[in-house]
């Protein structure tokens, strides 16, 4: 359904994103990963946050709040 497409959607964006960061682009590497931190935390894909959430703050790109926590 609709939200396994965003989840595939999320994990895309991370892997590009960690492709980015392994290249040495960090600067290129935040926006995929703020993509995917957005529709992981949107669907509430705990594991998604949380992985897209360790590169943003790496690249010292990272949001302000720690990843959405489930429950």
């Amino acid at each position: 359904g609709a939200t396994e497409w965003e989840i595939l959607q999320s994990d895309a964006w991370l892997s590009l994103g960690e492709v980015l960061a392994l290249a040495g682009r960090p600067d290129d590497a935040s926006e995929p990963a703020r993509r995917a931190l957005a529709l992981a935390e949107a669907k509430e894909y705990a594991v998604g946050a949380e992985r897209a959430h360790k590169p943003l703050v790496e690249v010292g790109g990272g949001p302000l709040e720690p990843p959405l926590v489930i429950g």
